[in-house]
């Protein structure tokens, strides 16, 4: 029958016909209602050392757990599967799928699919971000950001941004260059062709600048002392730079087809085809720059 169990002030518990109890609402329209004019709280407390308070949810296939266990964190744990789903310890961390948290955020899975070039990656531990908005250009990103010293903060955003080619996007990439300004440093499109310095690459590799530049190091030599450099000019050329800043000797560009080399430019300017060194005596083509002289050596150390 309705009425009201007990009262304190203007607040009481009212048990309805239809086995709904109020707390605070004269007539509840669930199993348990709570109100109040002010905030509302509930509390479930143990006042064991170390013990678990907790409820439990149940359907007709699965039960769940929340609460706060014996290590002071707050699951969500899926009685059911017998797995934890959700915890986030007293530091303020949270692990989904591991108890084990040892960074703000740890998401641990099992799944033995391998990786597959050409199938969609939906499976292992792999995070969907989706923006839904249906609109071209828009994205869905992730921004890594640090504080420096003097607390300004920089940021590195890597995103994928929509086309209006059904089912393709580009993979971009992002810094942060001054309080409210940022640049694109590099885009790879859906067809794989990757852009630096242009947002529409046109080969495998664009590289779009004043002067764009590769540098090729060896850095098996100490300081950065042995790398090679290839550059663009404005009117089209090209060039091929070793050792720019003189820090070798005897340093060459070579020319290598199908293993083995078949012509290098020495240290002297000296352009050798089918030979290794500027001796006279070795078979092979020598131009020589410096002096204007080309020299063909035959087999029997024959010059021609």
């Amino acid at each position: 029958n309705s009425g009201t169990g007990t009262s304190t002030g203007n607040s009481a518990v009212t048990f309805s016909d239809d086995n709904k109890v109020g707390i605070g609402n004269a007539s509840p329209s669930y199993l348990l209602s709570l109100s109040s004019a002010s905030t509302t709280q509930a509390e479930i407390k143990t006042t064991a050392t170390n013990g678990t308070a907790q409820i439990r949810f149940t359907n007709d296939a699965r039960t769940y757990t929340i609460g706060i266990d014996n290590n002071d964190s707050f699951f969500i744990y899926d009685a059911t599967g017998t797995s934890s789903r959700f915890v986030v310890n007293s530091s303020g961390n949270v692990g989904i799928g591991t108890t084990t948290i040892a960074r703000e955020l740890e998401l641990w899975n099992s799944d033995s699919t391998t990786y597959s070039s050409t199938t969609r990656a939906d499976a292992g531990t792999n995070q969907r971000i989706l923006n839904y908005s249906n609109t071209n250009s828009v994205y869905s990103g992730l921004t890594l950001a640090a504080n420096n010293g003097g607390s300004t903060t920089s940021e590195f955003t890597i995103a994928n941004v929509s086309t209006s080619d059904n089912y393709k996007g580009q993979l971009v990439f992002q810094t942060r260059t001054g309080a409210s300004s940022y640049a694109e440093r590099m885009r790879i499109d859906s067809s794989g062709k990757v852009g630096i310095g242009t947002n529409s690459p046109s080969d495998n590799l664009h590289i779009a600048s004043g002067v764009a530049t590769i540098r090729l190091e060896d850095n098996d030599i100490a300081n950065g002392e042995a790398y090679s450099k290839i550059f663009t000019h404005s009117h089209g050329g090209i060039e091929f730079s070793a050792d720019p800043d003189g820090n070798r000797s005897s340093t060459d560009i070579r020319f290598t087809v199908d293993g083995s080399e078949t012509a290098r430019i020495d240290s002297s300017g000296n352009f050798l085809v089918g030979k290794t060194s500027s001796a006279t005596s070795t078979v092979g083509v020598e131009l020589d720059g410096a002096n204007g002289v080309g020299v063909f050596t035959r087999d029997g150390n024959a010059a021609i």
